[in-house]
């Protein structure tokens, strides 16, 4: 009810009181739709309006003090500066009031919730909106927002149903309540509840401020356990404003928060799945130790050159086929499983870490979860807007990372950021990877000590960096490998660009890793 008819029409006369014959003195805005107009009374006291006028919350306050910015404030309405306030006029059944100044000036607060603005008339013709965007303004004429309405005895009985014909001036919680209480009445009987809410709207004893739905709100009816209460319709107004926009902003900032928290912990909660799902399907590989194991048992059984094998489980007698390269002995392709099944488990073991990490991450979004929803103010709040948004932000990562065979692989995601990662990043034993004679990413495959670089994993990482390059939709394409100690930069070389020494090339299919 805080830009109601009825809170205005009690407004309107304290108001006539307080500025008739004040001077204006200031017109501006600091704020987005939000106008302050302050006012030099005769008795040299001041009086600040502001004019709140956003599409979601529309109000009046008057502050006893406003600090003016010494930037980004923009002077509105200059022709009323020094203008002298002659009246104060309300408009019958709507929600708007007018100050009149001398010289046919007119500053007209139209508190149409979306269509909320300020108009500056002058001989009744409006030459200035302060939000411009509602040009349709320039069209209003001030005699017509005055609304007969009528509230006969007869008018109201055939509108018991929805009182909005009759009573389009009652605010929606207002005209609820009163519905809820004709709920079952007598026509007579409603009609006298209605003129009972009806008078003492015209009549307040109080101005109460009460808590609806964890917001404050501005009532002229009677109330139990209010937050404060007011005889003056512009203090009544002053504290709402203040504490509504406080909780609005504490709920809003609270939904942010809790919205920002459940869309992390959704995203960890992905991540864990996926991330158990492949470390399972690791867990259930082909088995590289058992056929490792089998073939150093069967050294004399393999035949040479044999691009396959079957051979009898230890434990449980069932044949097991093995593949083989025909290029490598028995012992060499024992090696061979060796190497993929040891990096097998270095990669559970990353993975197993990841999880526990991501478990850990989970368990505290949940608990932050929890804590939001039992907040009940900032300073609840505050712990977690630093979470959100901490003060030290690391930098981004000039390169994409991937794990294959159990190694870290970076990729380059432009040419300045090739530089970074090949300059700065790689280690002079790491391998540089870039298709060659195309522009491309560089990516660097992570060297591991006591660990050497197998074929298949050199294979894996070209095709990586062909996929990475203008040559991603050729069927094959050459690229070059090397350690990154071959690799230079020339002196005025444009960024991307490298000199490469030593490279062995790979000729391979253009493909992301399994």
């Amino acid at each position: 009810m805080h830009n109601n008819y009825y809170l205005l029409r009690q407004l309107v006369p304290e108001l006539n009181q307080q500025l008739a014959g004040a001077t204006l003195t200031d017109c501006f805005s600091q704020h987005k739709d939000e106008l302050i107009v302050q006012f030099s009374c005769p008795d040299h006291s001041l009086v600040n309006l502001v004019a709140h006028l956003t599409n979601q919350f529309t109000c009046l306050a008057f502050p006893a003090e406003v600090h003016k910015a010494r930037k980004n404030t923009a002077t509105v309405f200059p022709a009323l500066q020094e203008a002298v306030v002659k009246s104060v006029a309300g408009f019958a059944n709507e929600r708007a009031l007018a100050i009149h100044f001398t010289g046919e000036q007119t500053l007209l607060f139209k508190l149409f919730g979306r269509q909320a603005n300020v108009l500056l008339l002058m001989a009744g013709e409006v030459t200035e909106l302060f939000k411009n965007n509602l040009s349709k303004d320039f069209n209003l004429k001030i005699h017509s927002l005055a609304r007969p309405l009528n509230q006969s005895k007869a008018a109201v009985l055939g509108d018991l149903a929805t009182l909005k014909k009759v009573y389009p001036t009652l605010d929606k919680p207002t005209r609820n309540d009163i519905l809820a209480e004709l709920n079952g009445l007598e026509p007579e009987a409603a009609y006298t509840v209605i003129k009972r809410v009806i008078s003492q709207l015209a009549h307040p004893g109080q101005y109460a401020i009460i808590n609806r739905d964890g917001l404050p709100a501005l009532t002229l009816l009677p109330a139990t356990a209010p937050i404060a209460t007011f005889h003056s319709p512009m203090a009544a107004l002053t504290f709402f404003f203040k504490h509504y926009l406080r909780a609005g902003n504490y709920q809003q900032i609270k939904q942010g928060l809790l919205k920002d928290f459940t869309a992390k912990a959704n995203k960890t909660s992905g991540y864990l799945h996926k991330t158990r799902k492949k470390a399972e399907a690791l867990r259930h590989h082909a088995g590289y130790q058992q056929k490792a194991d089998l073939l150093m048992a069967n050294l004399h059984t393999v035949p040479a050159n044999a691009r396959s094998v079957t051979l009898a489980d230890f434990y449980t007698g069932e044949a097991v086929s093995i593949k083989l390269n025909p290029r490598l002995n028995a012992q060499q392709n024992a090696e061979r499983y060796y190497r993929k099944a040891k990096n097998v488990a270095r990669e559970i073991a990353r993975l197993d870490e990841a999880i526990a990490a991501k478990e850990e991450a989970l368990a505290k979004l949940a608990q932050a979860i929890e804590k939001l929803t039992q907040a009940t103010s900032l300073d609840d709040l505050k712990p977690f807007i630093k979470l959100k948004n901490p003060v030290r932000q690391e930098p981004a990562l000039p390169y994409k990372e991937f794990l294959i065979d159990g190694f870290r692989v970076l990729v380059g995601k432009n040419a300045k950021q090739n530089d970074v990662l090949t300059l700065k990043f790689a280690k002079k034993d790491d391998l540089f990877f870039h298709a060659r004679d195309v522009a491309g990413s560089h990516v660097i495959l992570k060297q591991q000590s006591g660990a050497n670089f197998p074929a298949a994993t050199l294979e894996k990482v070209a095709s990586l960096a062909a996929w990475y390059s203008k040559r991603k939709t050729d069927s094959l394409c050459p690229v070059g490998y090397t350690a990154r100690k071959y690799v230079r930069k020339p002196k005025g070389a444009p960024p991307g660009l490298v000199l490469v020494e030593r490279e062995k090339v790979l000729l391979v299919k253009p493909e992301l890793p399994a």
